[in-house]
């Protein structure tokens, strides 16, 4: 894994962004410039598997009403649960999201994202993963509380993961605590 490579995306406005815990580096950077290579990519999702990967809402093929007929038969999901898609890279679903409340992320929810997402890490020996900081994109979760959150779930044994790399929609990170951009 090209790990020892700088990144290009370091500064002194992202510097709170880039940090190890344990044996897990963490390095936000841009969806342009990845920072190695990855094994897994994390994606959000809700409770239906509504969203797509940018995470926005998509509209069914189906007529509304066939929908409205459908969704009593779907068992929703659990918040916090992860399903894994055996692709390359794997893909992890992370379900914090449920369209029907507001805000539709609970911060339990994403905690247990997080330590579902680090205990799939171990069961399939991912040894890098990249992922958007989980509900802020789409629903503002505080960057700040999601980094403290990730910092708690790494500090417990995670495996074979070593890397993770924060997709930040642009090249600079929002603000953490007064510092970076905004």
């Amino acid at each position: 894994m090209g790990c020892a490579e700088p990144n290009p995306c370091r500064s002194a406005e992202n510097a709170d962004y880039d940090f190890v815990v344990g044996t897990v580096r963490v390095v936000a950077a841009d969806i342009v410039t990845p920072p190695f290579a990855i094994d897994a990519f994390v994606l959000e999702q809700d409770t239906y598997l509504l969203m797509v990967d940018d995470g926005t809402i998509c509209e069914p093929p189906e007529s509304l009403v066939a929908l409205a007929d459908e969704l009593p038969r779907q068992q929703a999901l659990s918040g916090g649960t992860v399903i894994v898609r055996d692709t390359r890279p794997m893909q992890l679903l992370a379900v914090v999201h449920d369209i029907e409340r507001e805000p539709t992320w609970s911060e339990q929810w994403i905690t247990l994202a997080l330590d579902n997402i680090v205990t799939e890490c171990i069961r399939y020996e991912i040894e890098s993963l990249a992922m958007r900081p989980l509900a802020y994109r789409h629903s503002g979760f505080p960057i700040d509380r999601f980094i403290e959150l990730l910092r708690n779930v790494l500090a417990q044994p995670t495996g074979v993961l070593r890397h993770i790399w924060l997709v930040w929609p642009d090249s600079h990170p929002p603000s953490v605590n007064g510092v970076g951009n905004t």
